[in-house]
């Protein structure tokens, strides 16, 4: 059985600024070495990003980040792992953007997506974080999941889960400004390979 869960656990991990150790139980997938304060995160004011299409080679999206992300690359090193983890993140005054992706072994479709979808929000409920509200979306016609949850006091984040064959997507924002959310979340695209 796959293992989505990890997969969550260490990218909540990244936005809740959790320590690094408690990433240590999690898969490879989506670990980061460092916590970012969450004051930092949700700062206002001192200065603008420009912001950008970015479009990784072979991640076969685009989306619109607040600056020049920084890339993690894990690979898998059991069955229940995805065998692939890319993770891109940008940290600014305005908030915390990530974007990654995870390549499996086998096609997330043949299972039931809510299924799949499921078991990946999950993910956003405990070690700290609780699920506020959830929803279920699509990107033209491909399943997906909307999750707000609390990081910390006060503060929540945003995520949208899309599967794409072999592939899951997960898009993650911290900002106290919902424009800066709408405007990460809503320039997801896929782009057709080949």
């Amino acid at each position: 059985m796959i293992n989505f869960r990890s997969l969550n656990l260490a990218a909540v991990c990244i936005l809740a600024g959790f320590a690094p150790s408690m990433t240590a139980a999690a898969s490879p997938a989506l670990q980061s070495s460092t916590a970012v304060p969450i004051s930092r995160v949700v700062a206002q004011g001192r200065t603008q990003s420009t912001w950008n299409k970015f479009s990784p080679k072979d991640g076969s999206f685009s989306i619109l980040m607040p600056g020049k992300p920084e890339e993690e690359h894990k690979s898998g090193t059991s069955a229940d792992e995805p065998l692939e983890d890319h993770t891109f993140k940008v940290e600014t005054d305005e908030g915390l953007f990530i974007v990654s992706y995870a390549e499996f072994a086998q096609e997330l479709s043949q299972a039931n997506p809510q299924n799949v979808l499921d078991e990946v929000t999950k993910g956003f409920d405990g070690g700290g974080t609780k699920v506020v509200s959830q929803r279920n979306i699509s990107l033209n016609g491909i399943p997906g999941r909307e999750v707000e949850y609390t990081v910390t006091e006060g503060i929540n984040a945003r995520a949208r889960i899309f599967l794409v064959k072999q592939r899951l997507y997960l898009l993650q924002v911290v900002s106290g400004k919902n424009e800066h959310r709408v405007r990460f979340l809503d320039s997801f695209q896929l782009i057709k390979k080949g």
